[in-house]
C-alpha cells in the first residue's frame, strides 16, 4: 500500500474512534443526570420527612432566668420544677445565672444574657433597687420581665408571679395567736433591703397589731435579718436570748433560714420546749424541727405551683399572648398583673397531708430522727 493511501486510512480510523468515543459520552450524560436526578429527588423527600420532628424541636426561643441566689434549698428545687415545666414548650430553651446575694453582680448578669439576645426574662431581685434599673434596661433593649417571687418596684415590668408575702406572714402570725394568744413576741424578720421582707412584716402587723393594742401581746424587739440566713438568724436570735432569756414565748421568724439559726440559739439555751418558732418555705431541715418538736410550723409555699405558673407566663409573655388574671399589684408605677397562689400553714399535725402528700419531701426524710414506733402511718 502507497504511503498516501496508508496515511489516509489511519486517518479515516482516527476520525471514526473519535466519534465512537462522542457516542459513548454524550450517551453517558444522560444516565448520570438521570441518576443525579433520582438521588436529589429522593434527598430532597428524605430531608422534608427528617425536618418536621427537627422543627418542632428546634430551639426558636430563649428564656433567661436571674436567681439572686441558689444557695438555698428552695431555689435549687424551683429551677428543677421550671426546666421539668419547659419541656412542654420544645421550641424554647432556658439559660440561667445566679448572683450570689450580689446586686452589682445580678445587674451585670442579666445584662449580659439580654446582650445576648433572651427573648424574656424571669427575674428573681436581690433588692428593689436592682430589680428596677434591671427591668429599664430590658425594656429599652424589647425584653419582656416577669417578676418572679419579688416585685420590681416603680418599673414597666410586664408581670408578677408570687406566693403572697403578706398572706405569708399573715398565717405564721395568724398561727402564733391561735396558739399563744399572749404573752412576749419576738420578731425576726427578712433582709431589710427586700421588699418581701417588708411585705412579710407588713402581714405579720396586720395580725399582731390589735393583739398588741389590746395589751395581750407584748413586742419585746425586731431584728431584721441580712440574707434571710441562718447566720443572720443566730446572732439576733443570741442577742435577743442574752437580753430577755425565758421572757420570750413566741419567735416569729420570716424564713426557714432565719428559723435554723434562731433553732440553734434557743436550743442552746433549753427553751425549745418554751418558746414556739415558726418560719417559712418548707425546707426540709424545718420540716424534721417540726416533728422533732423544736420548731411549730412553717408556710409552705409549693414551688411547683409558682414554677408552673412562671413558665406560662413568660412563655405567653415572649409569644405576645394575651395572660388571664383578675389580680393586680401597684409597683409604684402601674397595675401589675399578677399571679397569687396560695399557701399553708404545716405543723406537725398536718405534715402526712401536705409536705408528704404533694412529695415535697420524701417520708423518710422528713421522719429520720423520729423514733418508727412515733411515726405516723403512711
Amino acid at each position: 500500500m502507497k504511503r498516501g493511501a496508508a496515511l489516509t486510512l489511519v486517518v479515516i480510523l482516527m476520525i471514526a474512534m473519535l466519534m465512537v468515543g462522542c457516542s459513548n459520552n454524550n450517551a453517558s450524560e444522560p444516565a448520570e443526570s438521570a441518576a443525579s436526578t433520582e438521588d436529589v429527588t429522593v434527598s430532597e423527600e428524605a430531608t422534608e420527612d427528617a425536618e418536621e420532628p427537627a422543627e418542632a424541636g428546634e430551639k426558636k426561643y430563649t428564656l433567661g432566668v436571674s436567681f439572686n441566689t441558689l444557695q438555698e434549698e428552695r431555689w435549687l428545687r424551683e429551677l428543677d420544677f421550671m426546666e421539668a415545666e419547659l419541656e412542654a414548650y420544645p421550641e424554647f430553651e432556658l439559660i440561667y445565672q445566679a448572683a450570689d446575694s450580689d446586686a452589682n453582680k445580678q445587674y451585670a448578669q442579666c445584662e449580659n444574657m439580654i446582650s445576648q439576645g433572651i427573648d424574656g426574662l424571669i427575674l428573681v431581685s436581690q433588692d428593689a433597687g436592682v430589680g428596677t434599673q434591671i427591668v429599664n434596661y430590658a425594656k429599652e433593649n424589647g425584653v419582656p420581665v416577669l417578676a418572679y417571687d419579688i416585685q420590681a418596684l416603680d418599673c414597666d415590668v410586664d408581670y408578677y408571679a408570687s406566693f403572697s408575702l403578706v398572706v405569708a406572714g399573715e398565717t405564721m402570725a395568724q398561727y402564733a395567736v391561735d396558739k399563744v394568744p399572749s404573752g412576749n413576741y419576738y420578731l425576726l424578720d427578712g433582709d431589710q433591703t427586700h421588699t418581701n421582707a417588708q411585705l412579710c412584716y407588713e402581714g405579720k402587723m396586720n395580725i399582731l397589731q390589735p393583739y398588741v393594742d389590746s395589751g395581750d401581746i407584748t413586742i419585746l424587739g425586731q431584728q431584721w435579718c441580712a440574707g434571710w440566713t441562718a447566720e443572720s438568724g443566730l446572732e439576733n436570735m443570741e442577742n435577743a436570748l442574752a437580753q430577755f432569756g425565758d421572757q420570750i414565748d413566741v419567735v416569729v421568724a420570716s424564713n426557714d433560714g432565719i428559723a435554723t439559726g434562731a433553732s440553734q440559739a434557743i436550743s442552746a439555751m433549753g427553751l425549745s420546749d418554751k418558746i414556739l418558732l415558726t418560719g417559712q418555705d418548707g425546707e426540709l431541715a424545718a420540716c424534721q424541727r417540726i416533728v422533732e418538736g423544736t420548731q411549730a410550723m412553717t408556710v409552705y409555699k409549693p414551688g411547683f405551683e409558682l414554677a408552673k405558673v412562671g413558665i406560662e407566663v413568660a412563655v405567653k409573655m415572649v409569644l405576645g399572648e394575651d395572660v388571664e388574671t383578675d389580680t393586680f399589684m401597684n409597683n409604684g408605677f402601674k397595675d401589675v398583673p399578677a399571679i397569687v397562689p396560695k399557701v399553708y400553714a404545716v405543723d406537725k399535725d398536718n405534715m402526712m397531708d401536705t409536705i408528704i402528700a404533694d412529695e415535697w419531701h420524701p417520708f423518710e426524710d422528713v421522719y429520720q430522727n423520729v423514733p418508727e414506733d412515733q411515726r405516723p402511718a403512711q
